[in-house]
């Protein structure tokens, strides 16, 4: 597949699903929501040949795992927290899966917002928060890219460990900017400031999306380890890297929301606690990436036998 075929079907799949949203602003942002994307197959494109791997199981992996992924993550999402809220709140648990559904706070009476703080500062809130960012976001996440990479090498047949990286890589930036397409669309027609609009764009189109990148790359470099030199890992010893720093990154976030008075993801306006959330998020991926940074070094990535 072509350079430009490829620019085409991801380009064309983004800015159908942005208008299919009738927003227009949403697809105006394509471009730069997928500017991650586009980096991507500009580096993929330098590699040497022995290294590149298969650019059609490379593309088709990174657009199955945004799609079909996201989709089967939302919908698995959904039914975990459904049963949770309800073994955790009982007859209350409706009212926190309408609250968990809310993406803005506009024209929402004082009565409301009132009622959504006592909900969010419960300890059973918190251990839901607990359950749901390190299982039910973290884990199911994780293990979907890990799933489309094992699929990928089946297709690709790898003949050099750096492929593993390439199809991971992909799957976590399909996912990733899958996600960040929706957010926007959702940050955009929640009537949020310009100014919060532009934090949730460099939020999802840098931090989100190198983050989704960096988890599937810690997956990635424990599959070549197990599925690459026969290394007996459990399941759980592939993903459990990822899925710790994930876990604990949504488990910040959530947990700021959280302190803020809300159920659910509401993207905090006040000074404080947006450096919070970010410095901790960001410290926790430069965390993530020296760990990539020196497991590549220690495994000295060679071709397959």
């Amino acid at each position: 597949m072509s350079y430009a075929k490829q620019i085409f079907y991801i380009a064309g799949i983004q800015a159908f699903a942005g208008l299919a949203y009738y927003s227009p602003l949403t697809a105006a942002s394509i471009p730069v929501v997928l500017s991650p994307t586009f980096f991507a197959i500009w580096r993929h494109h330098r590699l040497p040949r022995e290294e590149a791997g298969n650019t059609k199981v490379a593309t088709w992996t990174y657009l199955g795992t945004g799609i079909l992924g996201l989709s089967a993550a939302g919908a698995l999402q959904l039914g975990l927290c459904s049963l949770m809220f309800k073994a955790l709140f009982g007859a209350q648990a409706s009212d926190y899966m309408e609250e968990l559904q809310r993406v803005t706070l506009e024209n929402v009476s004082t009565e409301i917002i009132h009622a959504r703080q006592q909900m969010a500062w419960t300890p059973g809130y918190f251990l839901g928060l607990t359950i749901f960012s390190y299982i039910g976001s973290a884990l199911l996440e994780e293990a979907i890219k890990y799933f489309a990479l094992r699929l990928a090498v089946r297709h690709a047949r790898p003949r050099h460990e750096h492929e593993y990286l390439i199809y991971a890589a992909l799957a976590g930036l399909g996912f990733g900017t899958i996600e960040n397409t929706l957010v926007t669309y959702a940050s955009i027609t929640g009537d949020e400031t310009t100014g919060m609009v532009a934090l949730g764009l460099f939020e999802r189109v840098i931090l989100a999306s190198l983050g989704h990148t960096i988890m599937a790359l810690l997956t990635g470099l424990q599959s070549i380890r197990r599925d690459a030199r026969g290394e007996k890992l459990s399941i759980w010893q592939v993903l459990a890297r990822a899925v710790a720093y994930h876990g604990t990154w949504n488990f910040i976030l959530m947990s700021v929301s959280a302190w803020n008075g809300n159920v659910g993801w509401i993207r905090p306006t006040d000074a404080g606690s947006i450096v919070l959330a970010l410095s901790s998020v960001i410290a926790l991926q430069v965390k993530a990436a020296r760990d990539v940074s020196k497991q590549l070094k220690a495994l000295q990535l060679r071709a397959c036998k």
